[in-house]
């Protein structure tokens, strides 16, 4: 369960293991400035969602590449339930492929500024 915002600071890389999920308190949202390897696998797929009985579009805040040298590799991943997605804000070098994106309120994926992913079959 992650009750604060989960922070990857310049320089840094949280890996996150297939078949992991990420429960979100209300409001709780992702900040990466570093790099976001969420790497699922077809039979193990990592989900990112709202607590158990909150499904609820729009309950967790969502994932925000924002730092000018954040990276992500973002595949076969679900991420639900959230406010905002994936947020690319200036971002440098990210994939997000194979992913299902669902029942998020504002937007699935969102690019900003000079922020250009790779967005493949999702």
């Amino acid at each position: 369960m992650v009750k604060k915002d989960l922070y990857i600071p310049y320089k840094a890389t949280l890996i996150i293991q297939p078949g992991v999920i990420l429960y979100f308190e209300k409001n709780i949202k992702v900040v990466v400035e570093g790099t976001l390897q969420s790497e699922g696998k077809i039979e193990k797929a990592i989900k990112f969602t709202a607590l158990p009985g909150s499904l609820t579009s729009g309950f967790w805040d969502g994932i925000y590449f924002i730092g000018p040298e954040s990276q992500g590799h973002i595949t076969n991943t679900i991420i639900e339930y959230s406010n905002a997605g994936i947020y690319c804000q200036s971002s440098y070098q990210i994939l997000i492929e194979h992913n299902l994106l669902r029942n998020n309120k504002l937007y699935n994926i969102y690019c900003l500024g000079n922020s250009s992913p790779q967005i493949v079959n999702n």
